[in-house]
């Protein structure tokens, strides 16, 4: 247990990119302030994607009100994806340790600060501790997605920020699995991440949100037709993705004429999928038909989404 007292507090920055969270985000901001850990230690990083729910005026008024507190304080509105939002907050890191804290997650307890920093003073071995979701999850699906115990995700994760300078900044590119992608650089250059499965965080969903198959659906269609188009510029490569989710149910019927056709479909990205997982091929296994289900979903609902937007035209 790590006395609230620790001789040596050193500087840390907490970053955060944020989109629409207006109603989570205050309840997550309490939990930063309550901790047990030196304000004028900390540098607090928001990166706001142009939220349109509220979300930019409730870290206004948190800038306000905790402004002569912390180190400092640097809050930034502009169009980015997560990856690009992760790479902007590294710009304003001056401290030895970066915190990557999630704008929907409330921190394990007031001293989680304190015990994670604690744990890289201890252990230099490692270059990062992260805790887990307090959402319970399957045996199996746990086992697939611990890879021996270097790769939690970046929801609530304590790095020392010299990683990124043998690593270097997040894949532009791959804003959805930009924490998996960077996890994989870590473990070729030698490092190693602690993966604290004790120590849980809450993750704050939308109110009526459950954790099944059809919610996802519903949520990817929702992104698609609202959000999507807005938040990422298609590039030619992103479109070439819509077309192969749009054209993988018509692929898949397919199979009542020759087990060939959809075989022959499915298997260069099901293969990239198991080789980018390494040694860890059940998780390659599941991100495959994670994959299938949000691009096809998505797909479809950014070709209507855009087909009533030519309509109206």
């Amino acid at each position: 247990m790590v006395k609230k007292e620790m001789a040596e507090q050193p500087y840390i920055t907490i970053a955060m990119p944020v989109w629409n969270k207006a109603y989570c985000i205050q309840e997550v901001l309490d939990s930063i302030a309550a901790q047990d850990y030196r304000k004028n230690k900390i540098n607090l990083v928001f990166v706001d994607n142009v939220s349109q729910d509220g979300t930019l005026e409730i870290l206004k008024r948190f800038v306000d009100d905790y402004v002569s507190d912390y180190k400092e304080i640097d809050l930034l509105s502009c169009k980015s994806n997560v990856s690009q939002a992760r790479n902007i907050c590294l710009n304003y890191v001056k401290s030895e340790y970066i915190l990557w804290w999630d704008s929907d997650v409330v921190g394990p307890d007031n001293l989680c600060i304190l015990k994670a920093v604690h744990f890289l003073q201890e252990n230099p071995e490692y270059v990062g501790i992260g805790y887990q979701s307090s959402t319970k999850k399957p045996d199996w699906y746990q086992k697939a997605v611990q890879v021996k115990g270097t790769d939690c995700g970046l929801t609530w994760t304590l790095m020392r920020a010299c990683v990124f300078d043998r690593v270097g900044n997040f894949n532009v590119s791959s804003p959805s699995i930009e924490d998996s992608e960077l996890f994989l650089r870590i473990r070729k250059a030698g490092m190693k991440v602690f993966s604290d499965s004790k120590t849980t965080f809450r993750h704050l969903k939308p109110e009526g949100f459950k954790s099944t198959y059809l919610d996802y659906l519903k949520f990817n269609y929702r992104l698609g037709q609202t959000e999507f188009n807005h938040l990422i510029k298609i590039s030619r490569f992103q479109i070439l993705k819509v077309i192969y989710y749009f054209c993988l149910p018509i692929v898949l019927l397919l199979i009542f004429i020759h087990w060939l056709f959809p075989t022959l479909y499915l298997a260069p990205f099901l293969l990239f999928q198991i080789y980018k997982a390494k040694k860890n091929r059940l998780y390659g296994l599941l991100n495959f038909f994670a994959y299938i289900i949000a691009g096809v979903t998505l797909s479809y609902s950014y070709i209507i989404s855009s087909l009533k937007r030519r309509m109206k035209k």
